[in-house]
């Protein structure tokens, strides 16, 4: 509340999004935000071509590939509910 003038003051806030319907959250790292972390580690996944990781696979095709890292970019600061 801004005193001088009564009036009410907003404070932003940042609240976690819904993940959309049929993606894993990205947070391939664990640690409970999708970052540059989770990007990193899904294109380098792709990159080296290491084996299937069902935790890399966000949107659930079978397939570890550039969808999945533009499924990470997209969720992009976002908190994951574990």
């Amino acid at each position: 509340m801004n005193t001088a003038t009564n009036t009410p003051t907003s404070t932003a806030t940042r609240t976690p999004t819904a993940t959309p319907a049929g993606l894993l959250c990205a947070d391939v790292n664990g640690d409970g935000r999708v970052n540059a972390g989770d990007v990193l580690r899904v294109a380098l996944r792709i990159f080296f071509h290491r084996p299937y990781e069902a935790r890399y696979d966000i949107n659930r095709d079978g397939v570890i590939n550039v969808a999945d890292l533009i499924a990470v970019i997209r969720q992009f600061g976002q908190r994951c509910r574990q």
